[in-house]
This record gives structure tokens, sequence and C-alpha cells, in this order.
């Protein structure tokens, strides 16, 4: 009887143990998917909070400083290297930006081709991202109202310059109240690309544009990979 007794104490204290054991090895595997969800959770907001600094502007009611802000969004980014977290910056973003009818419409002379891409190398082979810059060098150097104001009386100004007719034409500073030396010496010579190029910026900073696609993105890791602009009106 004592025997049996110690038989089942013993059998029972293997029993309690059998089962702390399991709740222990329930309880690790519960800990280790908790943390293994948390960093996944935490992955998968980097690569949400990422993605969304560029898919915010997969919109149909894009003007063109906007189109301008991803320019040099996806310029800066492209040349990055290395990575942060769960982004890999060697997993690159190409840029299209579809002109339409751009040219005919504003019969421009600089903003002429059918597309515009920002690489993925951040070269820039067709020149785009040369044109933004030197347009913003001009407002930063001659003020963009006065670039304006100048462009609306550019015939004027060429009847000064250019043709030498001080009577009916207008200097520089008759148009804003002040000379501007550099201009003026771009103007006696004939050369009014200055104003041309300016007031083609403004007028693609004017218009309208669209994502009408959804983006594509990298098969490894779900990081934006290309967007395609287009020119509405």
């Amino acid at each position: 009887m004592e025997n049996a007794t110690k038989a089942l104490i013993m059998a029972g204290g293997l029993l309690i143990a059998i089962l702390v054991l399991g709740l222990l090895v329930v309880g690790y595997r519960n800990i280790s998917d908790y943390q293994q969800s948390a960093t996944n959770l935490k992955k998968d907001q980097q690569l949400s909070t990422f993605n969304n600094g560029f898919t915010q502007y997969v919109r149909d009611d894009l003007v063109g400083t906007d189109v301008i802000s991803l320019v040099n969004k996806v310029f800066d980014y492209n040349q990055k290297t290395g990575g942060v977290g769960e982004i890999d910056y060697s997993y690159k973003i190409t840029l299209k930006i579809n002109m339409h009818n751009f040219k005919d419409k504003y019969l421009t002379n600089y903003i002429t081709q059918s597309s515009y891409t920002i690489n993925q190398d951040s070269t820039d082979s067709d020149g785009f991202l040369k044109l933004l810059k030197e347009m913003r060098k001009l407002e930063d150097d001659y003020g963009r109202k006065e670039l304006r104001e100048l462009y609306s009386n550019i015939e004027s100004l060429k009847t000064y310059y250019d043709e030498g007719d001080t009577t009916n034409g207008l200097s520089i500073k008759d148009v804003i109240g002040k000379n501007i030396p550099a201009l003026e010496t771009q103007f006696s010579s004939g050369d009014f690309t200055s104003l041309e190029k300016h007031t083609e910026y403004t007028e693609f900073k004017s218009s309208t544009f669209a994502i009408k696609n959804e983006p594509t993105y990298h098969d490894a890791n779900g990081q934006i990979k290309s967007m395609v602009v287009d020119f509405v009106k």
C-alpha cells in the first residue's frame, strides 16, 4: 500500500513537471511569436512610411510644383548608399514624366521632349534637372516677379535693346524700376533666352499632371521601384 502511494505521488509529480514544462514551451513560443510579430510590424511601418513619401503623389490633381518636388525627392534618394533599418538604398527609383502635348500647347523652345526620365543612377541625360536648377538660380538672382514682368514686356525690351529704339522701347529699369547689369548685357546682345526659359518653367509649374497607374515595387523588399507622371493640361 505504501509503495503504491509513493508511486502515485511520483507519477503525479512527473505529470505536474510535464505540464509545467509544456506551459513554459507554449509561453516561450507565444513570446517569440509576439516578438516576431512586433518586429514584422516595425518593418512594415518603416516600409510604409518610406513608400508613402512617394505614393502621396499618386493623384490626378498634381501641379508642376508637385512634380518638381517629386523629381527632387527621387533624385536625392537615388544618390544615397547603404540603408537605414529596413530601407535598402541599393534599390533605386525611376521616375518618368510624359509631356504629351505640352510643347504644342505652349509652343515651347526649351521644354521640348516628349518625356523626361530621372534615372536610377541619378544621371541627367535629358537635361531636365539642369533646366530646373538653372531656373531656380534665375529666380534667386533676379526675382520671380521681376522675371514675369520683364517677359510680359519682352517685345518692348527687344525694341529698346535689340533694335536700339529708345523712344518706343522700354529698358529693364523702365519695366521693373531698377537696373540688372547681367540681363542688360544679355539683352544688348540679342539674347532673351533667360526670359523665355523662365516663362516655360512658369507654365510647367502651373500645369496639371497626374499619376494614373500604380507605382511598381521591388520584389525583394517591397520598396517603390518606378512611377510615371503624365501631363494633363
